[in-house]
């Protein structure tokens, strides 16, 4: 079997969630002896199609939003989340008609949750292929409980765009009393000022290691995960994985991956965190909860459910012919 794997990922950024799903999803399918894996990573514009000499039967399955205009090709889409039609604005505008675009020259779909799934079907029902596929993301082995004490900490990781939320956590922070740890990139002067204002103690990492992050889960008390829009949330298994308490608002996302096992507050008011931290016997069964759920979710499981649909793609095509 040949597949075609298009790398254009590496090109536009090193780290990230994208990133990281395609390195970890594609390492079995890489290394499997039943596949012939060809790559691409060519810089060409994302609005323009690959443009192969291959004349078999083939998968091409991309891994940032491009197809190929490969006659015996099989596209392969994957799509993470609908965050762009949560805020209308120029860009967001350009990229709805650039997906719904590829959307229709796309023979199989693969969402990263349900949650996804759904928005697609809300957005984009008559772009859609016939086959739409749910493959969960998977969490990396090496997030484990380390078993370390850990220390009245609020941690924070990620990007911090608007729908993030980052101000619930200097928030949440302020009312524990309780130094808020950042991973991302450096502060803004927007963020800055109500750090400042509130008087919290901070600090922040940039370009951290996955140990050190496993390190940060297992010493924190709690990480804040108060996202509005997500696809999946990687970051809720990774710490479910370590047995760190995530603080969530109550989001279709959140439900679909841990269930209830999460501390919930709302927009208005984030007074539940101060209850969980008094009820010792209620954190440890969130932790246990959650720890449970995140085992529902491994790469090497999520690589052999890719597999099959890129076989199964393949016999429905020749089936066809």
């Amino acid at each position: 079997m040949l597949v075609v794997l298009d790398d254009i990922i590496f090109s536009r950024q090193s780290n990230g969630g994208i990133s990281v799903y395609w390195r970890e999803i594609t390492r079995s399918i890489r290394s499997n002896v039943n596949f012939r894996i060809e790559t691409t990573s060519s810089n060409k514009s994302l609005f323009f199609d690959v443009s192969t000499k291959l004349s078999g039967p083939h998968v091409f399955h991309s891994s940032y939003f491009r197809t190929t205009n490969n006659k015996y090709a099989i596209n392969i889409l994957t799509v993470h989340d609908c965050i762009h039609k949560k805020r209308i604005n120029p860009r967001n505008l350009i990229f709805h008609v650039f997906l719904r675009n590829k959307l229709k020259k796309s023979d199989v779909v693969i969402c990263v949750s349900e949650t996804t799934k759904n928005d697609l079907y809300r957005y984009y029902r008559k772009s859609l292929p016939k086959r739409v596929k749910v493959i969960y993301n998977g969490v990396d082995v090496d997030f484990k409980d380390l078993k370390l004490k850990r220390e009245k900490l609020v941690l924070f990781i990620g990007d911090r765009s608007w729908y993030k939320n980052f101000a619930y956590s200097i928030r949440i922070s302020k009312l524990l009393g309780y130094p808020l740890v950042i991973v991302g990139k450096p502060l803004n002067k927007k963020e800055m000022k109500l750090i400042e204002t509130l008087g919290i103690k901070y600090s922040i990492s940039t370009n951290v290691t996955t140990v050190e992050l496993i390190n940060l889960y297992n010493t924190v008390s709690f990480l804040v995960y108060c996202s509005d829009f997500e696809g999946f949330g990687i970051p809720l298994i990774e710490a479910a994985r370590c047995k760190c308490p995530v603080i969530t608002l109550d989001k279709p996302f959140v439900r679909e991956v841990l269930g209830e096992y999460t501390i919930r507050v709302s927009e208005d008011s984030l007074q539940a965190v101060s209850n969980y931290i008094n009820d010792e016997k209620l954190i440890k069964q969130l932790i246990r909860g959650a720890y449970t759920r995140s085992l529902n979710y491994d790469w090497t499981s999520s690589s052999k459910e890719l597999m099959s649909v890129y076989e199964e793609s393949l016999r429905i095509n020749k089936n066809n012919q």
